[in-house]
C-alpha cells in the first residue's frame, strides 16, 4: 500500500509522512508542458486554472452527492458532465484520488480525476475544460494519466486497461477521447527531472564549499 501523502492546496505540493516534498506529476511534466503551451499568458492560465478547479469540484459533488451548485460561468461545463453521466455507464473506484508512485524511479505524486470502469472497461479518466485538444495536448495528457496508471501499480487494485480524456465544453457538450499509454515518455521526463535536480544540488554544494 502506498505511503499516506498530504497535499498542501496553497503551495500545490505533496509531502510524505516525514514532511519530505514529493515531486508532482505536473512538475515532472513541466518540460513537455512548455512544448504544448508555448509562452503561456499567466493571467489567462490563472483564470483557466480557477475555472478548472471549480468544475472539478462541482463534478465531484455530482458523483458523491448527486447534486451541486455551479456558478454561471461554469454551468455549461457542469451540464456537459451531466450529459456524459446520462449517456455512459460508470463505476468510479476513485474520485480526486491522491496517487503516490513511490516505487517508480525516484517517486512522484499526483491527484487523478477518476478511475474505475466506464462502459464496462477499466479506465483512468482525466477531466479537461480546455477549449481545444490538439495532438500535442493529447500527448501531454496521456503522459499525465500514464503517471497515475503507474501510481496505481503501487496499490492492490486492478489496473485499468484504458486512458481517456473527458473534454467538457462551455456549450454543454462533451468529447470523450481515448489515448494510448505513454509510460516510456513519462519515465523519460521523470528521470530528466531527477537528473536536473541532482545537478542543481551539486552546484549549490559547490558554491557553499567555495
Amino acid at each position: 500500500m502506498s505511503t499516506t501523502l498530504r497535499f498542501d492546496e496553497v503551495e500545490h505540493k505533496y509531502y510524505d509522512e516525514e514532511g519530505r516534498e514529493i515531486p508532482s506529476v505536473s512538475e515532472i511534466l513541466r518540460f513537455l508542458f512548455r512544448e504544448v503551451y508555448e509562452e503561456p499568458n499567466k493571467a489567462q492560465m490563472d483564470i483557466a486554472a480557477d475555472r478548472g478547479t471549480r468544475v472539478h469540484k462541482a463534478c465531484q459533488e455530482l458523483d458523491e452527492r448527486g447534486q451541486t451548485e455551479a456558478d454561471d460561468d461554469i454551468a455549461g461545463y457542469v451540464r456537459a458532465y451531466i450529459k456524459f453521466a446520462e449517456e455512459h455507464e460508470y463505476d468510479w473506484k476513485g474520485v480526486e484520488r491522491i496517487i503516490h508512485g513511490e516505487n517508480v524511479y525516484g517517486g512522484f505524486a499526483g491527484t487523478l480525476d477518476r478511475y474505475g470502469t466506464l462502459d464496462g472497461e477499466g479506465v483512468v479518466l482525466d477531466i479537461k475544460t480546455t477549449s481545444k485538444i490538439t495532438k500535442k495536448h493529447q500527448l501531454l495528457y496521456a503522459c499525465q494519466m500514464s503517471a497515475y496508471w503507474l501510481g496505481l501499480m503501487c496499490e492492490p487494485v486492478d489496473l485499468p486497461k484504458n486512458l481517456a480524456i473527458l473534454q467538457l465544453k462551455n456549450d454543454g457538450t462533451y468529447k470523450l477521447i481515448y489515448v494510448d499509454k505513454k509510460v516510456e515518455e513519462f519515465n523519460a521526463c521523470l528521470q530528466l527531472h531527477y537528473a536536473v535536480n541532482a545537478t542543481k544540488r551539486k552546484k549549490k554544494g559547490a558554491k557553499a564549499n567555495g
